[in-house]
């Protein structure tokens, strides 16, 4: 096991020889900023991939699982290193939270000095935390986890439309072609096993577990396909747990027994599909 209290990569060699990747599962503001930011704990709660460092803890089962503590607004993980600065809204470090409120007290947004150190400390032990786990040979699949809004953000490609309560990720776009990060029929076979488990949840208005329709813009998936080991980034909608009967706003939590019994549909879902592609 290795913690470096921003980012924590655990190593199991269990049962499967999967490594699962939370990258946006965090509430924490780098100790750097703490005093330019007037984000609340509400903001960094829900801003964040809600629950989804909890959500996809399934550390006895798979051989390593690499997670953070900091909240997406400071340091995404997801997105390209080339991509941060106060005219960048939607880079590493956000001008603003998801619905507009502005993240930084007025002109204290991080200068190139204090950017490149946050990239030092933060992002870049993250992603090289993945290519040595991969260099391993130990890891067979990677499963990218993320709890999403039920209505998509701005930014988003789909931005104003309700979406799905699980979603999956399969391909990404590069020079011009579309590039499978899993096989069709082996992704269609998890999305199954997710639609069996999910069957009894109603919370959407539109087809509740889906392939996504487009190739992904993650930049995790974009950067560590790689041909040999398939790659799945999976999407579970905070509707699920984020409202009146399941989450306090008073205290930010969520119901113990609501989160246990995500976790075991996901992980049901999981185990098949995993027992299928492994033997």
């Amino acid at each position: 096991m290795t913690d470096n209290h921003f980012i924590s990569i655990r190593y199991f060699m269990k049962k499967y020889p999967v490594l699962i990747i939370i990258p946006h599962g965090g509430y924490s503001i780098p100790y750097e900023l703490i005093e330019v930011t007037d984000i609340t704990d509400f903001d960094l709660y829900i801003q964040g991939d809600t629950c989804a460092n909890e959500l996809f803890a399934f550390d006895k089962f798979v051989a390593a699982k690499l997670d953070s503590q900091i909240s997406r607004l400071f340091v995404d993980m997801d997105r390209n290193k080339k991509k941060v600065g106060e005219k960048i809204p939607d880079g590493i470090i956000k001008t603003a939270t998801l619905n507009g409120k502005s993240i930084f007290i007025k002109d204290t947004y991080p200068d190139n000095i204090a950017i490149n150190n946050i990239i030092r400390r933060y992002y870049r032990p993250f992603h090289d935390a993945i290519e040595k786990l991969i260099k391993t040979g130990d890891i067979k699949f990677i499963l990218e986890c993320h709890t999403m809004m039920s209505v998509g953000p701005r930014f988003a490609s789909d931005a104003g439309d309700p979406r799905p309560i699980v979603m999956l990720e399969n391909n990404i776009e590069k020079d011009g072609d579309i590039i499978n990060s899993c096989d069709d029929l082996a992704t269609i076979s998890l999305l199954d096993n997710i639609k069996k488990q999910f069957s009894d949840e109603k919370h959407t208005v539109t087809e509740p577990v889906v392939l996504a329709k487009y190739p992904s813009q993650g930049h995790l998936m974009n950067s560590f396909l790689n041909r040999d080991i398939p790659y799945i980034r999976l999407s579970l909608s905070k509707s699920l747990f984020l409202n009146d009967e399941y989450f306090s706003y008073e205290y930010l939590r969520v119901d113990e027994i609501r989160m246990k019994q995500l976790k075991e549909k996901l992980w049901r879902a999981l185990d098949k599909f995993f027992k299928k592609l492994f033997g």
